[in-house]
C-alpha cells in the first residue's frame, strides 16, 4: 500500500524516477491490486477495497492510458502476491 500511496500522493517521485504517465498509472494499479489480493488472502473479501482497485483501473479511460499492458500486469500481480 505504501508504494501506491507514494505514487498517488507524491507524483514528483514518479517524475524523478523518469516514469511516464502510463508507467505511473500501471505502477499505481499494480501496487494497489497486489495489496488488495494479499490483504484479502488474510482478512477475507473486502468489497470496498475491490471497488477501489476497479475505480483505479477504470480511470485509465479518463487519463488516456492504454489497456494493452493489463494482462501482463495482472499476471505479475498473481505471481508476485503468491510469492509474498
Amino acid at each position: 500500500m505504501r508504494h501506491y500511496l507514494v505514487l498517488t500522493e507524491c507524483p514528483d517521485v514518479a517524475t524523478r524516477l523518469g516514469l511516464s504517465e502510463a508507467q505511473r498509472f500501471w505502477s499505481r494499479y499494480y501496487w494497489l491490486a497486489r495489496f488488495a489480493r494479499e490483504w484479502q488472502a488474510v482478512a477475507g473479501p473486502d468489497g470496498g477495497l475491490e471497488q477501489q482497485v476497479f475505480q483505479v483501473l477504470e480511470s485509465a479511460d479518463h487519463l488516456g492510458v492504454s489497456y494493452d499492458p493489463f494482462p501482463e500486469i495482472k499476471a505479475a500481480i498473481e505471481r508476485d502476491a503468491a510469492v509474498g
